[in-house]
This record gives structure tokens, C-alpha cells and sequence, in this order.
């Protein structure tokens, strides 16, 4: 995870928290059943490589006349975002998937007036990004690309072994998400090494089990000493919890915050508030949830001096979230 105390020109820093709250939106709502096999199709896990034009808007047909030097365009002509670059593979389970391909497709330009898609803050096949992606290669352009999710680039390899054992996986899921209780096989999974297994666990706890449950495994899931993981964990508490258990869950994070002195940590906590007011904006109950746990931020990073200057991805979030950051950190 990029440190939130160091300093960066604006519009890094606006890459930077868009990149990770991405990042944690796509992780913690995977879902296994989006990459089964049909049709020929398989998942891949890919690092896209855009090309330097990606992303850019461009009129096919249109051309400069040499001698008047006037922009010359075709009565039927318009404005088009070209998309292109290419893939490279990093894990999958079929080995005809080509171990790097290019991609190419055109999109009309996005209206205003509907709500934004992910895609519409940050497109990995415009910046860049790791992703896993259900291939369908007998489709042409973006059609090829179904389910296609950005993960934190650590995490590739969990997520492929997670979806090569995904119908276990599943199996386990929906016996927690029924039966609603605490299982020994649940302890294991949520303790082990692979991150995601052990976001798509806590995530069917959220979902099946009631807030006594929750809580009783939130100290050692909060424990957790991978940056990323946490952030996903507490996206899903503020963002996937039922109305009920939320308000227990916020607290309990608000008090990690409030025993935490690693800035690094409390980076991880922004960034899952800034995901779900990013990505979450119809859903009051986690909207107001994520501002809770920002003005909490604000309060620790204020008493324990974090650095921050006017620039920093700290200061952009408390912007972008209506937290006035702490001026006496500003230059």
C-alpha cells in the first residue's frame, strides 16, 4: 500500500487514492459464481498495459488539410474514447490462454447525467492495473472482457488459487451464510494466508451471522498485518454489513483507530471509507458510516502529528469526503 504521510504533486495523489479504492471496491465484492467456466470461456489473471493513447478522445475520419491547415471533418463523423494496449497473463486455468495479447475498442463518450460505473473513476485499460477478467475470445473488444475486477497486484496469486478452488470454497460459503454461526473451519480459513479466501469468509459472516458473532472475530481480523487486507475488511463491514450490526461494527473500528499509532494502518482504514463514499453513493446507512469513521481519522491523525501537506493522498481525502483536513498540517 502507498503510504497516505507522503507527500505528492495533486494529481498523483488523486491517482494514487482512486487506484487503491478501486482496488478495495473490486476485491471485497468478487464473486466466485462471476468466473465459472461456460462457453469456452475461462478467468484470467492479467496485468493490462495500456497503450500511451488509451483513453483519449479522437474523431475517426478527420484529418487536417495540409494547405489551409483547417480540421476537416466527415458529416457523420463524432467523438469516440479509443481503448487499447494489451494484456499480460499472470495466472489462469487454462493453458490455450495466450500469455499476452492486445486489445483494441472504441466507446462513446460517457454522459454526465447517469450514475457513474468504477469504470468512470478509474479504467485499468486506460491507467493500467492488475485485474482478473472471465475471457470470452470468441467476442470482439470490451465484449471479450466480462467480470473484470481490479485486484491489489500482492494478491494475484490468492485470487487464482481461490478461484481454482472455488467450488469448495463456495460450498463453505453458503454453509455460513445459512447456518449463520461460528465454525472451526471458519477460523482457519479467515486466519489463513490467502487474502482473498479470507475476505469472501468474513464476508458471508456479515451476511449470516448476527452482530455477537461479528464482533467476537473482529479483534484478530482487525490484527491482520497485511495494509491491504485490512482495508478490504473494513470496506466490507461499513458497505456489506446488514442495517443492524453496522453501527456495532463502525464502532469497533473507530476504536482500532483510536488504538492504532501506525499511519500506515490508518491509511488502510481511509481508504476503505474513501471506497464506499466513491462507490457506495446510494447507500445512505455506509455513507454515513464512512463519514464517521473519516472525522474519527481526521481526530487520531490530528493528535498524532501524521504528515501532511496540501498535496498528500491524507489531505485529497478529507477533501473529497467534506473533512476540512487539519490545517496545522498544511504548508
Amino acid at each position: 500500500m502507498i503510504l497516505a504521510d507522503a507527500a505528492h504533486p495533486y494529481a498523483h495523489a488523486d491517482y494514487v487514492i482512486t487506484t487503491e479504492a478501486r482496488a478495495v471496491h473490486d476485491t471485497a465484492t468478487l464473486k466466485l459464481s462471476d468466473y465459472r467456466a461456460s462457453n469456452g470461456s475461462d478467468w484470467v489473471v492479467a496485468a493490462i498495459e495500456p497503450a500511451s493513447d488509451s483513453g483519449t478522445v479522437q474523431m475517426p475520419g478527420a484529418y487536417i488539410n495540409v494547405d489551409t491547415g483547417e480540421i476537416v471533418q466527415p458529416a457523420d463523423a463524432h467523438d469516440v474514447v479509443v481503448m487499447k494496449g494489451a494484456w499480460r497473463t499472470l495466472a489462469t486455468a487454462d493453458s490455450s490462454v495466450p500469455s499476452r495479447a492486445d486489445y483494441s475498442w472504441t466507446e462513446v463518450p460517457k454522459q454526465r447525467i447517469r450514475i457513474p460505473t468504477p469504470d468512470d473513476f478509474y479504467s485499468p485499460f486506460k491507467e493500467g492495473g492488475t485485474v482478473v477478467f472471465q475471457w470470452e475470445p470468441s467476442a470482439e473488444g470490451k465484449a471479450q472482457f466480462s467480470a473484470t475486477r481490479m485486484i491489489f497486484p500482492e494478491w494475484a496469486q490468492d485470487v487464482a488459487e481461490t478461484l481454482r478452488s472455488a467450488p469448495g470454497i463456495e460450498g463453505t460459503l453458503v454453509e455460513l451464510a445459512d447456518a449463520g454461526k461460528a465454525s472451526t473451519e471458519a477460523d482457519e480459513i479467515t486466519s489463513a494466508k490467502n487474502n482473498l479466501s479470507s475476505v469472501l469468509i468474513w464476508n458471508a459472516l456479515l451476511h449470516g451471522s448476527g452482530s455477537s458473532t461479528i464482533v467476537a472475530r473482529m479483534p484478530a481480523l482487525l490484527e491482520t498485518t497485511d495494509a491491504r487486507k485490512l482495508s478490504v475488511l473494513v470496506y466490507l463491514c461499513l458497505a456489506a454489513s446488514a442495517a443492524a450490526d453496522r453501527p456495532t461494527l463502525v464502532t469497533a473500528v473507530k476504536t482500532l483507530i483510536g488504538e492504532t499509532t501506525d499511519s500506515t494502518r490508518l491509511a488502510s482504514i481511509a481508504y476503505a471509507s474513501y471506497a464506499v463514499k466513491l462507490f457506495d453513493p446510494t447507500n445512505a446507512s455506509a455513507q454515513n458510516a464512512a463519514s464517521s469513521v473519516l472525522a474519527q481519522l481526521k481526530s487520531r491523525t490530528t493528535a498524532l502529528h501524521v504528515r501532511m501537506d496540501a498535496h498528500s493522498p491524507w489531505t485529497l481525502i478529507f477533501e473529497k469526503t467534506g473533512q476540512a483536513p487539519p490545517r496545522s498540517f498544511r504548508p
